[in-house]
């Protein structure tokens, strides 16, 4: 008898426990904004963004930006849109870098313990599109990313990029209309692949990079001198030439 007390005592533990921990199924939220051009003559974008998926892509309709973003919490997301009085538009995206907003939460039930079931947050995604029809000078951050950027025919005056540990694709299959001056591009401990920089049209383009592994294709249309300086620690690149440039190297 006494065993048998004692075995129903556990077992009502064990159910006090499952009700006391069991949260509610996670669920993500989605939200989105557009901003219609208008008086509008060029931008300033700058994106400072976490641990998210990331698409960039260029769009020739008439909104000056579309992005949808889903998140466990779409709150850890700031978007300020503001044009001043010469027609520049400054587009600022920022996520939440510490996640504070975006706990995480793990779905227990009686069984989470005889199993490895588990419930987590789904991870931020965001679909972004930028107008090709506005100079752009073009800014991102990215934190554990995993980024997709088409850059392809977006009139980039500047562009920079900075990240950590990700993974990050860059491309470039149309011209860049206007001449950039300066590309720059700094990584943490991440792969970076970015082809048709030839398109890109940079006067000069600067790389750093610690432990990383970096693709650079210059395959593209370069019709005058440009330059290249790319520096990296523990890591390789990978560099891929069209057979008829005229490439000069200092090691």
């Amino acid at each position: 008898m006494i065993q048998t007390f004692y075995h129903c005592k556990v077992c009502t533990a064990f159910a006090l426990l499952s009700l006391l921990i069991v949260s509610p199924p996670l669920s993500a939220q989605t939200r989105g904004r557009h901003e219609p051009i208008g008086v509008e003559k060029s931008i300033k974008a700058d994106f400072q963004l976490g641990a998210l998926e990331l698409t960039v892509k260029p769009h020739h309709h008439g909104n000056l930006f579309d992005y949808i973003y889903t998140s466990g919490d779409s709150t850890d997301l700031s978007c300020n849109y503001s044009v001043d009085t010469d027609g520049e538009a400054n587009l600022e995206l920022m996520t939440s870098s510490t996640g504070q907003n975006e706990r995480r939460k793990v779905r227990i039930s009686f069984n989470s313990f005889f199993s490895k079931d588990k419930e987590t947050e789904k991870p931020r995604v965001m679909e972004l599109s930028l107008s090709d029809s506005l100079p752009m000078e073009l800014s991102l951050s990215l934190g554990a990313a995993a980024a997709t950027l088409d850059l392809s025919g977006l009139k980039l005056s500047a562009f920079s990029l900075s990240s950590g540990a990700s993974n990050n694709a860059v491309r470039f299959t149309k011209p860049n209309p206007v001449q950039m001056k300066t590309m720059e591009i700094s990584t943490g401990a991440s792969k970076l692949e970015m082809t048709g920089l030839g398109y890109a049209n940079f006067d000069t383009m600067e790389l750093s990079g610690g432990a990383t592994n970096v693709v650079l294709d210059f395959g593209g249309n370069i019709r005058r001198q440009v330059k290249a300086e790319i520096s990296i620690g523990a890591g390789s690149v990978r560099i891929l030439v069209p057979k008829d440039l005229a490439v000069r190297i200092n090691a």
